[in-house]
């Protein structure tokens, strides 16, 4: 896998727009249209544009997930950017980004293909593995607002987990489809099960990448979303099940009360990664779970 470091662009644009702009009020009003076109300009020319071909399907989306990123850039503030480049490099990024693949790669005993774009992410994203054809570019937020120095560590092997599981034709096989779609086709077709169970392994890789850590850790939830599922697991696999057999419904659960009052967003991350530690408790290793159809694992962690 190929990783890409587009830092060095970001750096440019924050010290462009530390010479050049005044900067904004994170909770102020919107930024005056001529600073937010200074931005904008200052963004595409030293950010975007150079790195064109990694950014341009990331962008897109964003714009259909949530606000218009031009509203992001409204409140930034260089001196934020600033700190978010001196943490990345403190890390040691991007070498640490390679060393977590590397860990991957023995795991699986495998190279992985594809590419990891390591970018700013405006505090709008950590991880994110997008399929397309069968290949992935994984984009890591370096600049996340997270300050335990391995939170990035466990995205970057929860996004490995989907290259993985999600790179191998036989997973799309056993569903009747052919790993040739879109990326568009993927978020169509993909069911409610196989997105459940591949979130769960690829929290279960996080854990045996990098163990040692809380369970709410690897399910990026803080300590109280994570005690709520576990005390209401009955009532989250009930809840669940009514998504069986569906397609896009599950994008409602990325909100919190999908479930029931109280619960977090995401339970169905919570859901598959108990159902993977239940299979591989009954003697499955997290290897050969990663081949095996989200219908077999369901059923051996005893959810069928």
């Amino acid at each position: 896998m190929r990783v890409h470091d587009l830092l060095p662009s970001f750096e440019r644009f924050v010290a462009r727009v530390e010479s050049a702009l005044a900067p904004g009020e994170p909770d102020g009003p919107p930024a005056h249209s001529g600073r937010r076109a200074d931005l904008l300009r200052a963004l595409e020319e030293e950010y975007v544009a150079p790195n064109r071909a990694l950014l341009a399907p990331l962008l897109a989306d964003w714009e259909a997930w949530s606000r218009p990123f031009a509203r992001t850039l409204e409140s930034f503030d260089p001196a934020q950017g600033r700190r978010a480049i001196e943490a990345s490099r403190r890390r040691g990024y991007p070498e640490r980004a390679r060393r977590a693949i590397e860990a991957v790669e023995r795991f699986f005993g495998r190279a992985l293909a594809g590419d990891m774009a390591l970018i700013a992410g405006f505090g709008r994203l950590d991880g994110y593995a997008r399929f397309d054809r069968g290949r992935h570019v994984v984009y890591i937020g370096v600049d996340y607002p997270e300050e335990a120095d391995h939170y990035l560590d466990l995205i970057v092997a929860h996004e490995l987990g989907h290259v993985v599981r999600e790179g191998d034709p036989r997973t799309w096989e056993a569903l009747g489809f052919s790993i040739d779609m879109s990326h568009e086709e993927f978020t169509e077709r993909c069911p409610f099960e196989e997105h459940m169970i591949g979130e769960g392994l690829s929290t279960a890789l996080s854990e045996a990448i990098f163990p040692g850590h809380g369970a709410h850790e690897y399910l990026f939830f803080n300590p109280a979303q994570h005690s709520w599922c576990a005390a209401h697991e009955e009532a989250i696999r009930a809840g669940l099940r009514r998504f069986r057999g569906t397609r896009e419904e599950h994008y409602a659960l990325y909100a919190r009360d999908a479930i029931a009052p109280g619960s977090p967003e995401r339970t169905q991350y919570y859901c598959g990664f108990r159902l993977v530690r239940e299979a591989m408790a009954r003697g499955a290793s997290l290897r050969d779970l990663f081949a095996m159809p989200a219908s077999e694992i369901i059923a051996l962690g005893g959810d069928a």
